[in-house]
């Protein structure tokens, strides 16, 4: 008896000791993680005016944006500390912080420092003012299958219910299957950079060239991680009738230059490699030549989508690319093994090498005579707000030194534009037309008029206009909702105004307020078209106001725009034509000569 009761006894406590270890484990779980931040403050140490009001601040709970918490020097070495808990942190957060101090000066402008909390209770970081540590795309914690399914449920919800482009291109059916087969991508377990790369392709697959996982709007962690990893191509290049013709050379091999084409990397032939990548890079329809061009590296720029995407799927093995080459002066074919490289070394080197500036917005534009009859403006950007110059008294001063010097024929460069600041166009239009000028008649819809409360957490934009459109449109057919007020639109003109003969060099990248550029001043005659045709489609553009998509598992950010135009009647797929067919050569890029430039000064000269 007594041996039997011991024997029940035991098996009784037995449930019990499992809940208690299992509620230690929850315990341990719930304590989160408590991180040790150690900054080394010496080399800004002068400039501190309060040295009380050294901080930290961060993404995650207790650290936020808005409020330091404080770090102390207790040695006085000049290494200041703090340690911080943080109870409610998820499974393998990821923490983005920063140093500052006075309460008004951060580090590392543009960029954050990045932790992994991961599974370790306690962990101490230590780092010196405005160096971080590199992040490899290794140190990113894989997510989960069901993570990724709950990320995808809300991106489907969104684009459904907002974007008013998802059927423009896409029966239904169609877009169905692109859900699809992002789901089926995602029943398991995946690395960030594949994430990625499944939510860029479905993006892309809506053809629409303002709906795209956003470079720029990527958290820190992406971007360092994934981004900016020395793994691009060594030289910048040009994609023409479908070829990469080396521009700039940063690599080793000096065989390497301008009137070179890669043909293969990684034993992958280039015609098969653009292919791929355009269906992970965002076009209006079935606009292939500007794919092509958004493929194309300039260096320019913090971000452009052949470095981010080629290496995601072509990774160099060791770091390095075996190019397969050829010679098109010679004829000759070569392989090389170079190393792969960030953007910001292959830049420098670039730079030194060909004796160029440093590209900047302001650059960008430009403004010259070419002779006694004719001069070029280029606009390489609408991106205003990035410049240090005034561009009104930029466009001011161009305008008066052509009245001044009486030049009766200006060519406008736009090509490379993809768009920006739409009042640009205003402003240019107020210095060239003469009469009045009317954009074609289009229809402004949208899909909802009050933003969902269950996506409302997910969303952002530059304002919260965009979350109650009710008073600003009504409901038409079909599921939409018309904006008011947005019927045929005029532009002022101007008696004053410029009288000579304008020629707008166009192409392919042209395909937001650029592609509207085209199409206003093409039916207005306000300028001969020379080039190649735009971007965008004649069939209507998807943009207005963006809504910011922040993925809640993943931190991926996708843009969704909010406001559909749409033509009153029938058009066309396809970008604008130009006037006069000029597209670019393999011959004429190898002898130096700019195709479409020289179809306009041979149009003035005739």
């Amino acid at each position: 008896m007594f041996n039997q009761l011991r024997f029940l006894n035991r098996n009784a406590f037995a449930p019990i000791l499992l809940l208690m270890l299992l509620l230690c484990r929850q315990a341990g779980a719930q304590s989160g993680n408590t991180v040790t931040f150690s900054a080394d403050m010496n080399a800004v140490l002068d400039r501190v005016r309060d040295k009380m009001q050294i901080g930290l601040r961060g993404s995650l709970p207790p650290l936020s944006w808005q409020a330091s918490i404080p770090m102390e020097d207790k040695n006085r070495d000049g290494i200041y500390s703090a340690t911080v808990s943080f109870p409610n942190a998820a499974e393998n957060a990821i923490l983005e912080y920063k140093f500052i101090y006075d309460d008004i000066t951060w580090e590392l402008e543009g960029a954050n420092r990045v932790l992994i909390l991961g599974d370790r209770p306690q962990q101490s970081v230590y780092g010196h003012w405005n160096e971080p540590a590199p992040l490899s795309p290794a140190a990113l914690p894989g997510l989960r299958a069901d993570k990724l399914q709950a990320d995808l449920a809300i991106a489907q919800k969104a684009f459904r219910e907002l974007h008013p482009g998802l059927y423009r291109y896409n029966t239904k059916a169609q877009a169905d299957s692109l859900f699809e087969a992002c789901r089926l991508k995602f029943q398991s377990s995946l690395s960030y950079p594949e994430a990625y790369l499944g939510f860029s392709e479905l993006a892309a697959g809506i053809s629409c060239g303002h709906t795209y996982a956003n470079f720029f709007n990527q958290p820190g962690f992406i971007k360092q991680g994934i981004f900016q990893q020395p793994d691009k191509l060594p030289f910048t290049f040009r994609i023409i009738e479908g070829r990469i013709l080396v521009e700039y050379n940063a690599s080793e091999d000096e065989r390497i230059g301008k009137g070179c084409e890669l043909t293969a990397a990684n034993g992958i032939p280039v015609q098969d490699i653009l292919p791929r990548l355009a269906r992970l890079v965002p076009a209006d329809g079935g606009n292939f030549a500007k794919r092509m061009s958004r493929l194309e590296v300039s260096g320019a720029g913090e971000f452009e989508d052949f470095d981010i995407f080629f290496p995601l799927l072509y990774p160099p093995p060791g770091g390095r690319y075996e190019l397969e080459m050829r010679n098109l002066e010679s004829g000759e074919q070569f392989r090389s093994q170079v190393a792969a490289m960030s953007r910001e070394v292959r830049a420098e080197r670039i730079r030194k090498r060909c004796g160029l500036p440093e590209p900047t917005y302001d650059n960008l534009w430009e403004f010259t005579i070419l002779d006694s009859q004719s001069a070029y403006l280029r606009l390489g950007h609408f991106q205003t707000w990035k410049m240090s110059a005034d561009w009104k008294e930029f466009l001011k001063n161009a305008f008066e030194t052509l009245e001044s010097k009486n030049i009766s024929h200006l060519i406008i460069d736009i090509r490379g534009n993809e768009g920006g600041n739409d009042e640009v166009i205003l402003e240019l239009s107020r210095f060239l037309a003469v009469r009045p000028m009317s954009a074609p008649p289009m229809r402004s819809l949208t899909r909802y008029t009050t933003l969902p409360s269950a996506l409302e957490p997910y969303l952002s934009s530059w304002d919260n206009s965009f979350k109650d459109l009710s008073r600003r449109a009504r409901q038409v057919e079909n599921g939409y909702y018309e904006m008011k007020n947005a019927g045929e639109q005029r532009l002022p003109g101007n008696r004053n105004a410029y009288r000579g003969k304008v020629y707008l060099l166009v192409g392919p990248s042209n395909s937001s307020a650029t592609f509207y550029m085209a199409m206003i001043w093409k039916g207005n005659g306000l300028a001969t078209l020379i080039g190649q045709p735009t971007g965008g489609s004649r069939q209507g553009l998807n943009g207005g106001q963006i809504a910011f998509l922040r993925l809640p598992n993943s931190g991926i950010e996708l843009d969704i725009p909010l406001i559909g135009t749409f033509p009153e009647k029938p058009q066309p797929a396809g970008g604008i034509e130009p006037d006069i067919n000029a597209p670019p050569s393999v011959e004429d890029f190898l002898k130096g000569i700019d195709s479409e430039l020289e179809a306009a000064k041979a149009l003035i000269r005739g």
